[in-house]
């Protein structure tokens, strides 16, 4: 399996049965505009930023988005549970399209 090319590498890519190590800290809600696949044109949606400061182990200035309603209530609920600034979690996601799902643990 070879390694996706990424330009900058300033967000966090999960890929489909990789888990995967973040250290997160300042969530927030913010819209953006992206694709709609179905359409061809753009929507606005609503999504929950993180600014990444660790990826498996190693430091980095990246954030990391998810437009899941589930996998954004997960983290917010870690989040709410926090002792310090920062959260460490454990993600793999699962599946593809509708049916996908994300596995969530604290490190």
């Amino acid at each position: 399996m070879g390694v996706e090319p990424r330009v900058l590498s300033n967000y966090v890519k999960l890929t489909p049965g990789v888990r995967k190590k973040l250290v997160l800290t300042r969530p927030v809600i913010e819209e953006a505009v992206i694709p709609d696949r179905t359409t061809g044109g753009t929507k606005t949606v609503r999504r929950l930023r993180f600014d990444v400061l660790e990826e498996d182990g190693v430091s980095v200035k990246k954030y990391f988005t998810t437009l899941s309603e589930k996998l954004a209530q997960v983290l917010m609920t870690i989040w709410d549970r926090r002792t310090g600034e920062t959260i460490c979690v454990y993600i793999t996601e699962r599946g593809t399209g509708l049916a996908k799902e994300y596995e969530v643990s604290t490190c």
